[in-house]
């Protein structure tokens, strides 16, 4: 381009007539005006390429600056193992609570279903099977009683239980304190069924002779608990078993004498015993001073 510009310049010259001088100097002219432009041009292109490389840099620095917080919202975004351990002990609490009121409802429903079979039991007829319920109950109630009447309850003994419980059965067919046996000989009922269990105090029998007034020491001997019996016979078994325990204890409540005796703060030890014969009711109650077992 430039060389064309320079060549129509020198033909342009030469048919005007202008002098060799006069050519030479525009020839140098117009080249210097060239070189100027070219130069121009260069630096122009520099600075669009430091330009570009500006903007280049700039970009670059933006990016540089936009990445770390894209990170740090990335992180931000991101569970940390504290809050996932936090969600998950949470939702485990939620579990254990929610397992806790499952748990709750079934104990209820338990507790509920065994009221109700325990209130249908209670109410249905007793028979031979409820003796030992009965007399557990009657020796419940007696003991609320004297907590009422401000005097200790007391404790029941197995040993002591096992007299009384043989004591209700000859009931049946003696109905007293006392009681015959085999060889017609006649025994305290509660010395003869502690000699039969050998529960007590083991004593030696003598004979009593009222004309001397003497007491002769024999080779045979007795147990005794030394206390006190208080017997019942009545009613009617075709009831609940609840029933029949509260008669038993208001049958004895009055009659003063056995109340008494029930309630009397010298006796520590029970043993109660219920027999259901014939749809009657036949009790003895055997208490004690002193704990044999």
């Amino acid at each position: 381009m430039k060389q064309k510009y320079i060549a129509l310049l020198f033909l342009f010259l030469i048919m005007t007539g202008c002098n060799s001088e006069t050519v030479n100097t525009a020839l140098d002219a117009a080249l210097f005006t060239s070189e100027s432009n070219v130069s121009g041009i260069k630096e122009a292109e520099d600075d669009s390429d430091e330009k570009s490389s500006s903007e280049l840099d700039a970009t670059a620095a933006q990016d540089f600056e936009a990445a770390p917080a894209e990170e740090g919202l990335k992180k931000n975004t991101e569970p940390t193992e504290d809050a996932m351990d936090n969600t998950a002990e949470a939702q485990n609490q939620q579990g254990l609570k929610t397992d806790n009121n499952i748990a709750k409802n079934n104990s209820e429903n338990v507790s509920g279903n065994q009221a109700a079979k325990e209130l249908e039991d209670n109410n249905r007829i007793a028979d031979v099977t409820d003796e030992e319920w009965i007399a557990n109950r009657v020796f419940e109630i007696l003991n609320e009683e004297r907590k009422a009447a401000g005097v200790h309850t007391r404790e029941m003994l197995s040993g002591l239980n096992k007299v009384a419980v043989l004591r209700s059965e000859q009931l049946v067919t003696q109905f007293s304190h006392k009681w015959i046996d085999e060889y017609g000989n006649e025994w305290s009922g509660a010395q003869y069924v502690s000699t039969v269990l050998k529960y007590g105090k083991k004593e030696q029998s003598s004979i009593y002779d009222p004309d001397t007034g003497t007491v002769t020491p024999i080779d045979e001997y007795y147990y005794d608990y030394g206390g006190t019996e208080n017997c019942y016979y009545g009613g009617t078994a075709v009831r609940p078993k609840s029933e029949i325990a509260e008669s038993i204890v208001n049958s004895f409540k009055d009659s003063q004498s056995h109340w008494s005796s029930l309630m009397s703060s010298s006796m520590f030890y029970d043993g109660i015993g219920i027999t259901l014969c014939n749809g009657m009711i036949y009790c003895s109650i055997n208490s004690s001073a002193e704990n044999y077992g």
